[in-house]
C-alpha cells in the first residue's frame, strides 16, 4: 500500500493518500508517521483520500479497533469544530469509510464519506483544484 501523506499548516489541514492493497500493518504504519509528525496538531481538519485503493487486506475487527482508537483525541473537546472526509470510490471502501463515520457519530470531529474528492474538497471549503502549497510536502511512508 503506498500511502503518502503532508499537513498543512497554514490552513491546519492533514491530507493523506493511500493506494493499492491496504494492510493492517501499512495503515498502521501510515498512522504512527502522521502521529509522530510535530506539525499535525488536534482539531486540524483532514481528507483522506482513498479512490485509488483496490482491496483491503484487514479485519473488520482491526478496523473497528483502529477507529475507536481515535476517540482519545476526542476527549476535552480538542476535536470540536474539526471535519473529516473520506473519498472512496469503490463500494468496500465506501463502507469500511461509513463504518468509522457510524462508530465516531457522537464524536467533536464531524465526518463526512464521498465518492469523489472535488465535492469533499467543497465540504472543506477547500479550493476543488488547486496545486500544493509550499508549506504541505508530501511524506510517504
Amino acid at each position: 500500500m503506498p500511502a503518502r501523506y503532508r499537513i498543512d499548516t497554514s490552513r491546519c489541514i492533514l491530507f493523506s493518500e493511500t493506494h493499492g492493497v491496504v494492510t493492517e500493518v501499512e495503515l498502521s504504519r501510515l498512522w504512527r508517521a502522521i502521529g509522530r509528525d510535530p506539525r499535525m496538531k488536534i482539531g486540524c481538519d483532514e481528507l483522506h483520500d482513498y479512490t485509488a485503493v483496490t482491496k483491503v487486506e484487514a479485519s473488520t475487527d482491526f478496523l473497528r479497533d483502529f477507529t475507536v482508537s481515535f476517540r482519545r483525541y476526542d476527549e476535552g473537546g480538542a476535536n470540536e469544530g474539526a471535519r473529516i472526509a473520506f473519498v472512496a470510490a469503490a463500494d468496500e471502501i465506501f463502507g469500511l469509510s461509513r463504518m468509522t463515520q457510524i462508530i465516531r457519530e457522537d464524536s467533536p470531529p464531524e465526518i463526512r464519506v464521498f465518492r469523489d474528492v472535488a465535492a469533499a474538497r467543497e465540504w472543506l471549503g477547500l479550493p476543488v483544484e488547486e496545486e500544493g502549497s509550499a508549506s504541505a510536502e508530501w511524506v510517504d511512508t
